[in-house]
């Protein structure tokens, strides 16, 4: 892949999201072993902690930004998805999730205003062609 095909801001989002899926594999494997689970066959994993750390790193890093391809946009998407998914699956678990439900949340709204953002954008950009090509074809 070339440079010019790679999206900053899907690659940080998607790393975002693959630090939240270790933080439920590392939580679900204390309770294996609690449970007396022999995963000695299974890699080290770093803390729930570092986990937690790099993951909110990530997401302050990268909710800011301002998408510019439909790949960055869908990131977004998927933040926001994989958030209130996990949060039902945490609850069905009886487990936290990674930030907590207040912070969550406010992590998946904003994901989902920059995709709005994003939306308003594109709605406004269509709307100068259209009235361009109406001019046109009135000249």
């Amino acid at each position: 892949m070339s440079a010019a095909d790679r999206d900053r801001i899907a690659a940080g989002l998607n790393s975002a999201l693959a630090y939240r899926f270790l933080y439920n594999l590392v939580v679900v494997r204390m309770r294996a072993e609690g449970a007396g689970a022999d995963l000695s066959a299974m890699p080290d994993l770093p803390s729930p902690a570092d986990i937690t750390d790099r993951y909110e790193r990530l997401l302050e890093q990268w909710l800011p930004e301002k998408p510019e391809t439909a790949a960055s946009v869908r990131a977004f998407v998927d933040v926001a998805a994989a958030i209130l998914i996990d949060q039902t699956v945490c609850e069905m678990l009886n487990e936290g999730t990674i930030l907590g439900p207040e912070r969550d949340r406010e992590h998946a709204i904003r994901a989902l205003l920059t995709v709005g953002g994003w939306l308003i954008d594109a709605e406004s950009q269509e709307a100068v062609a259209k009235e361009r090509a109406i001019r046109a074809g009135h000249c």
